[in-house]
Parts: structure tokens; sequence; C-alpha cells
């Protein structure tokens, strides 16, 4: 099984090696480098995208559609993610070390886009649209352009303003495409965006990664930095004993 990875992160050394492309306004090739390790956790997320979970259920107020919601206004505010009229197929959830995951996957309304489908990837820290395409796309003659098109440049909390690709040879017969996103500086430095991709069995997952941090506002207090989501955790805490909460007390603290 081979994997074809793409990665591009806020910031750090990057490893890839050069190879011909188009530059676009803010996208362009960047240096040849050696080959790295595996990067990032874009294996974990297609690994955990399984259309035989999801469930159809009619959008409305559920406590998921909250959390839906939250994200797909957190998307569009880096991402053209609106053009691609988006219908929902179904979600799933389930839990993880870092927490409960939301998966939904979304039909694409229109015929001319290269996405396949659409998936939402959103955890307690994080929120992603996993962008299913032909892998063929991963190829630097067409990744460049589309970057170009997909992001929304200088908008948003994160502001990016440059991206520059980088292709690499990696171990067990993966190859990454590592890069440089310029973005918005933060006092704190906690809001971040990432792009990483993956190509499996002919389809390749493009997933662009956001810090939740900085859309605090558009989701529910719940969703946000609370690892049991689903259900959420208010409705978890009608059956426990006063006892029993104050015994929770300090159990999800993680030391620096």
């Amino acid at each position: 099984m081979s994997y074809y990875i793409l990665v591009l992160p806020i910031a750090g050394i990057l490893f890839a090696c050069a190879l011909e492309g188009q530059a676009t306004s803010h996208v362009s090739l960047g240096p040849a480098l050696a080959p790295g390790v595996w990067p990032g956790n874009a294996g974990t997320i297609v690994a955990g995208l399984d259309p035989s979970r999801l469930i159809y259920t009619e959008p409305g107020r559920s406590w998921e559609d909250q959390v839906i919601a939250g994200a797909e206004l957190a998307l569009a505010t880096s991402i053209r993610i609106g053009k691609m009229r988006l219908t929902r197929v179904g979600t799933y959830t389930f839990s993880a070390n870092s927490g409960d995951v939301l998966v939904a996957r979304f039909a694409v309304g229109d015929a001319t886009r290269p996405e396949r489908a659409v998936w939402i990837w959103d955890t307690p820290e994080n929120t992603a649209a996993i962008l299913e395409v032909d892998a063929s796309l991963l190829q630097p003659g067409q990744l460049i352009p589309y970057c170009e098109s997909l992001l929304l440049w200088s908008e948003g909390p994160f502001e990016p303003r440059s991206l520059k690709l980088s292709y690499a040879s990696g171990d067990r017969g993966m190859e990454s495409i590592n890069g440089w996103l310029d973005q918005k500086l933060t006092a704190t430095g906690n809001y971040h965006i990432s792009l990483r991709a993956a190509s499996l069995s002919g389809r390749g997952y493009i997933a662009v990664e956001m810090t939740k941090a900085a859309f605090y506002a558009e989701y529910p207090p719940e969703a946000l930095h609370v690892p049991e989501r689903f259900p959420p955790l208010r409705s978890r805490l009608g059956a426990l004993t006063v006892q029993s909460l104050f015994d929770e007390i300090g159990n999800g603290y993680q030391s620096p």
C-alpha cells in the first residue's frame, strides 16, 4: 500500500525536493529538500474517513448540527467552501485519545468542481475540511493553481499571504509535499492553519485544518476544548452525584 502525503504546516523546517510547476500570485514551489518523516496526522485523518459508518439525519437543530454549523462558518473564513454547493450525506462520531471526533461527509453539487466530496473532521481543539479529489490533483502542475483558488488570501483570522510547496520522498513508499504557509502572527501564537494531504487507491485527500480558538464565537461552548462532546457533557451530568462530580475535578488536567 503506497501513500502520497502532503503537509503544509505554519512554521518549522520542512523537507521536500523541487519539482517543475507554474507559480501563481501566492503559491510557488520551494527548494529541494532531503527526504523527511511521516508528516503530521494526514494518514490518521484519512484512515478515519469511513463511508460505511455514515448515518443520514435530516439537518435541523440537533447538537451535531450545531457543531457542523460552527465548523462550516470557521472553514468559510479561509477557504472557498461555499462555491462547492454542499449537500450532507451523513455523519458519525467516535472517541479518540484527544477527545470525541465528529465526521461529516458532503456531496459536491457543482459537477465542474474537482472535488468528489468534502468531509468535515471536527475535534475539541481543531476543525478541518478534507477535500476528496482525484490523486492526479496532487501533482504540482495541478496542485499549485488549485491551492491558489482554494485559499482566501489575506482574509480571515489567519490572513494567509503566501504558500511554498516542496516535494520529497518519504519512508515506506510514501512521498511527501511539505511547505511554508506565511500567515498573520498573533500575540499568543496559538492560532494556526495547516494543509495536509494523502492519496490512497487513486484518490487524493487534501485537509485544511484550523485552530478552533480563532472561532470561539461560532461554536457552542461545549463544542470547544471539551473532550466529552457526543453526547454533550451536560447531558451526562444528570445521573451523577455531587460527590462523583467533585471526584472528577482535576482528572482532565494535562501538564504543559
